[in-house]
């Protein structure tokens, strides 16, 4: 109570009063209060405090800072956070207090054959030499992210340095200079590279992919290329030198045609595919894609942007079955490919069919639909022409987690009826729906929820309710995801 008392003078003076059921911990938190950071800079009273508690000001300093866009810490606030005497984990992302001289002043007190991971994400300060030479020594680094250090270049990996990471296997340089030259070095000595990310780099400047990747690695699974410019034989040879390769993202990039993503001998391992937002690949041949999926027959995630075909005809029964996620917006004829997806999606939780001409109406087709996606926990149908209508085939899908309906034409009628019979619904988009009032967009989901809590009650002892709101009855269903059972409230819809 005493430290507690001391710490709030630096936040204005006021009185701290223990409560009855109250603990230290708590009076900790209410001192903290929304400048955890104070604490920090008080040596005497940072002193004081026991391990636990300096945790929860570590933990309470990270939330503040992430809310607090233009806030600088000073180095000695950050070392305070982060650095002990013995890590394996050193997290430094997004902190713009963390310079040159700062991380030097942490490379010479921690011992470097105990650290495994090192992150320094969107940092404009530090330069080559001083990443250079923090990772002299780091032996047993395994995981290295420098995501956003515009600065840094291929001297920032030297080959003296490179050596010493035999232990790599995750490197993430997206957005930085680093170029072939540096990513070959690395390529080389570090044997157990598996995750590799290299978004936005000049991939290729001054060497072939043959040479950046002269020998097939079992280690690799992962490899991001996204805005990076490779030619179609570059590619070709990328994805056959990699036989273990799972995860491929080359999104946002020139890529013309998949034709080098069913030309491969091996067998294919990929499970996660993504070439959306390519907006020069051709997507109009549907044997085409059906080629990719049969040569990729373990595929479980697709993101592809713009296809101009009708894929019911270029997905098989076995491929649908098997994806966890369909990214696939722009999607030429998605009214044809719908039917198939929710009777065979069975394994389906991420669907994306936004800004396309699909209504997601039961009018649309002259046989009842068939709704089979019980792990199906998010829907996209952004800048469709989704009506309240919709809503009766929509709100079938009970296990929904999020659904985002930005830019619709659907109202708080529609959206009530898919609430009610969807208990697991915890995030809503309605931005842009014009036919629901701005002040209530925000609040809408809250709001229905708690109308749908006072009727379940009546529900449960007549199995039925009449809404007052919409004047409309409601049946009683419950509902299984996974392991969890929930109550839901189904509209009842009259046949004239």
């Amino acid at each position: 109570m005493e430290r507690a008392e001391y710490s709030s003078t630096f936040r204005g003076g006021q009185t701290v009063e223990k409560a009855a059921k109250g603990n230290l911990i708590d009076t900790c938190a209410n001192v903290i209060g929304t400048h955890p950071d104070i604490i920090l800079r008080q040596e005497r009273l940072w002193s004081l405090l026991p391990e636990h508690l300096k945790d929860y000001v570590r933990l309470a300093t990270r939330r503040f800072i992430a809310l607090e866009e233009e806030k600088e810490l000073l180095p000695v606030v950050i070392e305070k956070i982060f650095v002990e005497d013995v890590m394996e984990t050193i997290d430094f992302d997004n902190f713009t207090g963390v310079t040159n001289t700062f991380l030097l002043s942490v490379h010479k007190r921690i011992d470097l054959e105990q650290l495994r991971s090192l992150s320094i994400v969107n940092n404009r300060k530090v330069n080559n030499n001083t990443i250079a030479s923090f990772l002299r020594g780091c032996i047993n680094l395994q995981h290295l992210n420098l995501k956003g250090c515009l600065n840094l270049k291929n001297e920032a990996f030297p080959e003296k340095v490179v050596k010493q990471l035999p232990e790599l296997r995750y490197l993430n340089i997206s957005f930085t200079q680093v170029s072939g030259k540096a990513i070959a070095l690395v390529y080389e000595h570090c044997k157990k590279l598996s995750t590799l990310k290299l978004a936005g780099c000049k991939f290729a400047d001054s060497l072939t992919a043959y040479k950046i990747f002269p020998q097939p690695s079992e280690a690799m699974t992962n490899l991001k290329l996204r805005h990076c410019v490779i030619n179609q034989n570059h590619l070709q040879y990328i994805l056959g030198v990699f036989p273990n390769l799972e995860t491929f993202d080359y999104s946002s990039s020139g890529l013309r045609s998949i034709r080098p993503f069913y030309s491969t001998s091996h067998p294919s391992k990929l499970r996660k595919l993504n070439l959306s937002n390519c907006p020069s690949l051709d997507l109009t041949k549907p044997m085409e894609l059906r080629k990719v999926l049969q040569t990729h027959s373990h595929l479980e995630h697709i993101y592809l942007t713009g296809a101009r075909i009708s894929l019911e005809f270029a997905i098989s029964d076995e491929s649908i079955r098997n994806f966890k996620t369909l990214f696939l917006p722009e999607l030429a004829y998605p009214t044809d490919l719908l039917p198939v997806i929710l009777e065979k999606a069975t394994n389906l939780t991420y669907l994306d069919l936004s800004h396309s001409y699909l209504r997601f109406h039961p009018d649309d087709y002259a046989e009842q639909l068939v709704v089979d996606v019980p792990n199906l926990r998010t829907l996209s149908l952004e800048d469709t022409k989704v009506v309240d209508g919709s809503a009766r085939l929509i709100s079938q899908i009970h296990t929904l987690h999020s659904l985002f309906l930005r830019g619709t034409a659907i109202s708080a009628v529609g959206v009530r009826e898919i609430v009610y019979a969807c208990p697991w619904l915890e995030e809503l988009d309605v931005t842009s729906c014009r036919a629901i009032e701005i002040r209530d967009r925000r609040s809408l989901l809250s709001n229905l929820r708690k109308q749908f809590w006072g009727l379940l009650e009546e529900a449960k002892k007549h199995e039925k309710v009449l809404d007052p709101e919409d004047g409309h009855w409601y049946k009683l269903e419950r509902f299984t995801s996974g392991d969890e059972k929930r109550e839901g409230l189904v509209k009842i819809q009259y046949v004239d």
